[in-house]
């Protein structure tokens, strides 16, 4: 279950964003190896570490949309409670 500003461990965004650039990337490079006419093996290893890569750099970018989201969204609701309890009074 995630926490307060996407600091526990259930980091949605991250693992979605690192999920179609690592998949974008494979098919991406796989496609060009086909196009070119490069060998199965080094098409495939190409292809791996530019999953590997490029799911790294979508996993961080997940995490820092996540993260400024929840914040936005945590200080939103703040401000609105603080508004509402300054009516109240």
């Amino acid at each position: 279950m995630s926490k307060v500003c996407g600091l526990g461990d259930g980091s949605v965004m991250g693992r979605a964003y690192a999920g179609v650039l690592g998949s974008l990337a494979w098919a991406v490079t796989f496609a060009r190896g086909a196009l070119v006419g490069g060998g199965i093996e080094g098409t495939a290893k190409s292809a791996f570490i530019a999953m590997a890569a490029l799911a790294g750099v979508g996993y961080i970018v997940g995490r820092i949309a996540e993260v400024t989201v929840d914040e936005a969204t945590r200080q939103r609701l703040q401000r609105q409670l603080d508004e509402l309890e300054a009516n109240q009074t």
